[in-house]
């Protein structure tokens, strides 16, 4: 399989797994959903919805070196239906970016300059395209981890899914 390919597997992998996601956070309170509970985004919608943010925030807004324009959704979004919404629309425009990605665009880098009063960094940067792409898999395992540990806390339904088992169902 070629790399291509492999990346556009493991988005799929991650897409498919955080609808499960979803379906466990949809199974709880609106008060365990939004409550603070001090990690990287308060709550656990918006550490959902802050994956979302990071997909279109670097394949649409600082791959098209707009990063001052992109309004970022986590901490505004309250309920499942309406991330459930942003999910669907984000997963239109990965697939709309993997769909153009060949070798040439994933070799090649972008600009953009961090928007003022950004948390952590600020100026120009260039990326290149591959390790974006690379990247933003990391960071949805990351805050996925993130997210089963919480729910592991709370005693809640935790989707378990790893890519070898949903690779095989897939290809079955």
């Amino acid at each position: 399989m070629d790399e291509i390919t492999q990346i556009r597997e493991w988005y799929k992998f991650n897409s498919d797994v955080r609808k499960g996601y979803l379906k466990a956070l949809s199974k709880l309170s609106r008060r365990d959903l939004l409550k603070d509970r001090g990690a990287s985004f308060p709550s656990l919608l918006d550490i959902y919805v802050h994956t979302l943010d990071a997909y279109k925030w670097y394949m649409v807004y600082a791959y098209q070196d707009r990063a001052a324009e992109f309004k970022r959704l986590a901490g505004t979004i309250k309920t499942v239906a309406r991330a459930r919404k942003y999910g669907v629309e984000v997963d239109k425009l990965v697939s709309g970016f993997l769909g153009r990605l060949n070798q040439r665009v994933l070799a090649s880098t972008f600009a953009f300059t961090y928007p003022p009063g950004h948390p952590i960094r600020k100026g120009r940067r260039r990326v290149r395209t591959r390790d974006m792409v690379l990247a933003l898999i990391a960071e949805e395992l990351q805050h996925r981890g993130e997210l089963s540990a919480l729910l592991w806390q709370m005693d809640a339904e935790v989707p378990f899914a790893s890519f070898i088992d949903w690779s095989e169902k897939r290809n079955s």
